[in-house]
């Protein structure tokens, strides 16, 4: 059971939000992250990455890193559709590609509908969930997206590949 929230601990959590599913679970987060929903992309492997990254992709230039949330959030893995789209997201850290099943629907959320996150036991941590909305009917599950991409070991983009120490190896221009 949740228990009503005291006025200082009210979660800002009103405004637009982007809902997008996983399995049959909808979740949301703040419009305010999201830069652009895009299709499917060639995503490039990045090795020793957590199973959760699926690589980097060059999005018009620039490289950013691909999770994907099923994997991030333990759900078994799905056969890609063409609903299945990424979710380029602005953290404080990086931009960063969220790949879903779908995206759903911009709502607007009003503070009064959202519960904080339910106590649900000592081995279950819900760190990633600002809260638990009811909108038209339906629970939307809102992400802390800091807190979901926080952990996240996501690949490093330098602009240059090579570093001005590294020792060059293959011929030169001065052979």
């Amino acid at each position: 059971m949740s228990r009503e929230l005291r006025a200082d601990e009210q979660p800002t959590v009103s405004g637009k939000h982007l809902t997008f599913c996983l399995s049959k679970e909808q979740y949301a987060l703040s419009i305010r992250n999201v830069q652009e929903i895009v299709g499917a992309l060639d995503v490039t492997v990045v090795p020793q990455t957590p199973h959760y990254v699926l690589g980097v992709v060059n999005l018009r230039g620039k490289i950013i890193p691909v999770v994907d949330l099923r994997a991030k959030f333990g759900m078994p893995a799905s056969v890609a559709t063409a609903e299945t789209c990424t979710i380029v997201v602005e953290t404080s850290r990086a931009e960063i590609g969220l790949l879903v099943d779908r995206v759903c629907d911009v709502v607007a959320i009003d503070a009064s509908v959202v519960d904080p996150p339910p106590t649900l036991g000592l081995d279950i941590d819900t760190k990633y969930l600002r809260g638990i909305g009811k909108v038209e009917g339906r629970v939307q599950l809102i992400l802390d997206i800091e807190q979901v991409l926080q952990d996240a070991d996501l690949p490093q983009h330098s602009p240059s590949n090579e570093s001005p120490d590294a020792e060059r190896v293959g011929p030169t221009n001065e052979d």
